[in-house]
């Protein structure tokens, strides 16, 4: 992976969990780990106010959209540079745009405003741009499209790793375009796909996300799988004992967690939780700085449980805490 300097195999847990140590440069991140995005889909806050408030506390992964980044007019130059120095000691990853443009019906999106983005601030990781496939499509029209896409963008950056974008229009497509594109090679990859591609129900996305960490392991087991778009924190522990390293979503910045159950609230019921993290405990900070500082402390020590978690091959038994006795024994059986 360029501008990776080394990936640590850590632990194999049980099931297909496991813990990655990955360096890039002088930064490092453990998986499973989790990219709070910053968007302007679906957005409540502004989004440049976001890139500020994210860069400004130091938060040590970000994920930014290239689509934004090209649109944003006036402040495109002072957020690209705040980016780049906040990319000096933590971990920046560049998103293609696609969702924004496809949530946002502009249709102008391509792929050479695209490369002027990634030329100009491709972060440590940045996807291959992609194309939401039409119903219709052909496996081998998705398959080749993705090729295609990985082909042209990868050579982008000299510096940074371009991540493998790909999709399927159901879960059997989404597997065979992952097998199609998966290189054995001695240098790991990272595969970015998204969640809504991988099936309707929970147990079907557990399978799917099996089934393709299973493929990338066979080609090289330090390859790296990216769910897009997962923020639910039930999902992403579920995802990750399935096999996933990573995830990312904007759910961070729309809604309050409650650390006890991982249910969603409104960004303004912070004060409903009862929460006494660091966060909470603080009464110099507004609500909505509150909840999203709140918000963003709780993604990092959820996800570093889960690594202690598969560290001790204690695996799905985290999950056990947060929901009742029969949800958990359904949660067993998906496994």
């Amino acid at each position: 992976m360029k501008n990776v300097k080394k990936i640590n195999y850590i632990h194999r847990g049980k099931r297909e969990s496991r813990v990655l140590e990955i360096h890039f440069e002088d930064k490092k991140v453990a998986t499973p780990t989790y990219f709070p995005s910053i968007s302007s889909a679906a957005t409540r806050i502004q989004m440049s106010s976001l890139i500020q408030f994210c860069t400004s506390k130091d938060y040590p992964r970000l994920l930014v959209s290239a689509y934004d980044l090209y649109n944003i007019q006036n402040e495109k130059k002072s957020m690209i540079k705040i980016l780049k120095e906040y990319t000096k000691n933590n971990i920046l990853f560049v998103d293609s745009g696609t969702f924004e443009s496809y949530w946002l019906n502009d249709k102008k999106w391509t792929f050479d405003k695209y490369k002027k983005i990634i030329k100009e601030l491709s972060g440590d990781i940045y996807t291959s741009f992609d194309e939401i496939p039409k119903p219709d499509d052909s496996l081998t029209k998705i398959s080749s499209q993705v090729k295609k896409f990985v082909k042209i963008s990868s050579i982008i950056s000299k510096h940074s790793h371009c991540a493998a974008v790909v999709h399927g229009n159901t879960p059997s497509q989404l597997i065979k375009v992952v097998e199609d594109n998966a290189k054995k090679e001695e240098e790991p990859s990272m595969y970015a796909i998204p969640e809504r591609d991988c099936g309707k129900t929970i147990k079907d996305k557990i399978t799917t996300i099996k089934k393709i960490r299973n493929i990338l392991s066979e080609k090289n087991p330090a390859n790296i799988l990216h769910i897009l778009g997962c923020g639910n924190p039930l999902s992403i522990g579920m995802f990750a004992f399935a096999g996933a390293d990573s995830f990312d979503s904007i759910d961070w910045s729309r809604w309050t967690i409650d650390p006890k159950t991982l249910q969603f609230m409104d960004l303004n019921h912070i004060e409903l939780i009862n929460c006494t993290c660091e966060i909470c405990k603080r009464k110099e900070i507004d609500s909505t700085n509150k909840a999203l500082l709140h918000n963003l402390l709780f993604y990092q020590k959820f996800t570093q449980e889960l690594q202690t978690a598969i560290l001790k091959d204690n695996d799905l038994k985290i999950l056990e805490q947060y929901v009742d006795r029969k949800t958990f024994s359904k949660i067993v059986k998906f496994f």
